[in-house]
């Protein structure tokens, strides 16, 4: 196991990861674990932060987590944009994904069809967490109109979401 300056590496397995997870985290959090499993699989466990102004992107516990910072109305190009930021935040890995936060106005068909095919790539799963019903009967709209390729599911609350999007996080 090799520790640098924010950094946990692990050469062979994450084993020493369930042992020290909770040791590590009160040290060194925020803390980047990047490790390698028995399958040469690299991941992020956790990542700081990263707040685009419209979005804080942040990975915990191997899930990706969304937040929302502004009503918007989604098209293609800023779509293309928020996964691009995505991508270099996650370095291109995947994870299950958790939005929460403000609704989002609405999105235009482009919008919608590239979130459903190209905007997917890298996620393992969607969960959104919606609270008010308007926002919930033009999700619904999106996922019937669109065909996902991932799995999706909505829901009320954070804890659901988390609990659902654990079943297809990569095994430590």
């Amino acid at each position: 196991m090799i520790l640098a300056k924010k950094v946990l590496f692990c050469e062979t397995c994450c084993f020493c990861l369930k042992t020290w997870k909770k040791y590590i985290q009160e040290v060194y959090e925020p803390l980047q674990i990047i490790c390698k499993n028995t399958a040469n699989m690299t991941f992020i466990l956790n990542k700081p932060p990263l707040n685009t102004g419209d979005f804080i992107y942040e990975i915990k516990d191997g899930m990706l987590f969304i937040e929302r910072l502004k009503r918007t109305h989604f098209t293609i190009e800023n779509l293309k944009e928020n996964v691009r930021i995505r991508f270099e935040y996650t370095e291109k890995l995947s994870y299950p994904a958790i939005l929460f936060g403000k609704d989002i106005l609405s999105m235009d068909k482009p919008a919608r069809e590239y979130l459903s095919t190209e905007g997917a790539k890298n996620i393992l799963s969607r969960a959104f967490v919606i609270e008010k019903s308007q926002g919930k009967l033009a999700l619904h709209f999106f996922i019937q109109t669109n065909k996902q390729e991932i799995p999706v599911e909505i829901f009320d609350d954070m804890e659901p979401a988390i609990e659902w999007s654990k079943q297809f996080k990569r095994k430590v």
